[in-house]
């Protein structure tokens, strides 16, 4: 089923672990020519991940973007904003 019409129906929460060795890699200023390749590359991956869980939230999906340290505190936090707000029952 497609992501969009499950979330006009149910609430969706998407978990999205972060890299941050990637976000690292993306910031980084390089210090040779081939590390300012894996800095585009990263770079291109970074923007492309929020292209995504932007389109997602559009859809109406609630995301999470954690650092996987952080994921399980955030998201027991994130089930209890949901429920205060009584999206959920």
């Amino acid at each position: 089923m497609e992501l969009s019409r499950l979330a006009r129906r149910q609430l969706v929460v998407f978990v999205a672990l972060r890299d941050p060795a990637l976000l690292d890699l993306s910031l980084r200023r390089p210090g040779r020519p081939s590390d300012l390749h894996r800095a585009v590359v990263a770079a291109g991956f970074v923007r492309e991940r929020e292209r995504v869980l932007a389109r997602l939230r559009r859809m109406g999906i609630q995301c999470l973007d954690a650092a996987p340290g952080t994921v399980s505190t955030k998201l027991v936090s994130r089930y209890l904003d949901i429920k205060r707000r009584e999206l959920i029952a």
